[in-house]
């Protein structure tokens, strides 16, 4: 029996609304770390961002959660591929860090990758929009963690530059 698009999405949504508080119940209570991955993809002067059907719905970068014993680059291309239909290999890591939010450490990996086109193709269930957006024209609504990535982004082109 094939379950439509509408209905999957729906239980999907509800899904997520009603089990990712339980998720963070949990984690909270039992002090688990967890690992993340953010990926800034840029393709000319602009960046992809995407805000999410879940949680406080603000803008971020693609990423999420990386599996236990998963290389945290492979889980940045892995949630890239499963957010907004985008391959990437061999991202750059621009830097790492922690965020002690519910009482427990979640540590998150922050790569970067060029791309050639701008296409994109978001998961219905997961991703409510996206779009590229230069620098000066980013989303007033972001996640805290924008900051924290452009700031890696910023040092890392410094870098390049002083080499």
């Amino acid at each position: 029996m094939k379950i439509s698009f509408k209905i999957k999405r729906f239980f999907v949504r509800t899904f997520y609304f009603f089990f990712n508080p339980v998720r963070l119940s949990y984690l909270k209570i039992f002090k688990i770390n967890t690992f993340g991955a953010k990926c800034l993809i840029k393709y000319g002067n602009k960046f992809l961002m995407v805000r999410n059907y879940y949680g406080q719905r603000k803008w971020t970068f693609p990423g999420g959660g990386v599996k236990k014993n998963e290389d945290p680059q492979l889980g940045a291309c892995r949630e890239t591929k499963e957010e907004v239909g985008i391959l990437i290999e061999d991202p750059v890591l621009l830097g790492q860090y922690v965020n002690l939010k519910e009482e427990r450490t979640d540590k998150v990996f922050c790569y970067y990758q060029e791309v050639s086109a701008p296409d994109f193709k978001l998961c219905p269930y997961e991703i409510a929009e996206a779009g590229w957006f230069a620098l000066e024209e980013f989303p007033d609504y972001q996640a805290h963690s924008v900051a924290k990535v452009m700031v890696m982004y910023k040092d890392y082109w410094e870098n390049l530059q002083r080499n």
